[in-house]
């Protein structure tokens, strides 16, 4: 396993830094940032394969994935500007000579990247508005589906650490199929990426979870893989905004714990994990 995290700024990519997020990108200028970003990963990873990236919002290569975000999910380019700040983005580049290309995104919100040292959820609840500081439980919360005093103190009856966890706002391929690398799917990878974030900082006997929304084909990847997962709050008939929109899905935990590091220890040693500011 590769594991950086590397502040050095190529010239070319700090007179690119944007001031604002975009999600309109040209197609021009989406090829050009993505041959920025394999050539990144191609610098520092000697082995062609699937690499994990992870970008700051503020990063030239954040705008990449927003646009092709966009594609699939439009109303994230109305999301609030703290929101964008507190958003972690994920990019898989696949290096092999017939690929050569981003594959994967995905967005994340994880306590230790707000901004300023106050979280999204002591704003809020300074503004008198409940919220728990992930987007996808704020959601549920909207709809009437619980409080987010109910969610915290359910998950601290468990012996979880809010603090410690982080939730998938959207999980989204890039382009076609890419072909299994080291017998993982992107999607797996994904979540290789997902659960490293918590393995980098935090023993699995404290208590964890990654939050998220799946659908039947996710669920069985879960299964394929062996991924343990358990319905938020206990609940498997919560109104979602996909179940608003016709389309059936589960908001879940994924816990993690020592089974799960376990697990995901063997698979994160067949990528490489490298991180942008």
């Amino acid at each position: 396993m590769v594991s950086e995290v590397d502040n050095e700024v190529e010239r070319d990519q700090d007179k690119d830094r944007p001031s604002f997020a975009r999600y309109d990108l040209d197609a021009e200028e989406l090829e050009q940032i993505e041959h920025k970003m394999v050539g990144y990963v191609e610098k520092r990873v000697a082995e062609q394969g699937i690499a994990i990236l992870w970008v700051s919002p503020s990063h030239n290569f954040s705008n990449f994935i927003r646009t092709h975000e966009a594609h699939y999910f439009p109303e994230v380019a109305e999301v609030s500007d703290e929101d964008e700040s507190n958003t972690l983005f994920l990019a898989l580049i696949d290096t092999r000579d017939d690929s050569r290309r981003v594959v994967h995104g995905a967005t994340v919100m994880y306590p230790k990247f707000m901004q300023n040292g106050v979280s999204r959820s002591e704003r809020a609840e300074q503004d008198g508005i409940e919220t728990t500081g992930f987007y996808t439980i704020d959601s549920l919360i909207e709809r009437g589906n619980f409080t987010a005093d109910e969610f915290t103190q359910y998950y601290t009856d468990k012996g979880m650490d809010l603090s410690k966890c982080l939730s998938v706002e959207t999980n989204f391929r890039i382009g076609e199929r890419p072909d299994d690398f080291s017998g993982l799917k992107p999607a797996d990878i994904t979540y290789v990426a997902l659960y490293e974030r918590l393995m980098s900082t935090t023993p699995p006997l404290l208590g964890a979870a990654i939050f998220a929304t799946i659908n039947d084909k996710q669920i069985q990847s879960f299964e394929r893989v062996g991924l343990k997962y358990e319905p938020i709050m206990g609940k498997t008939d919560l109104n979602t905004e996909e179940s608003e929109l016709g389309i059936k899905s589960l908001p879940v935990a994924l816990i993690y714990d020592q089974y799960a590091y376990d697990l995901m220890s063997t698979m994160s040693k067949e990528v490489a994990h490298l991180s942008v500011e």
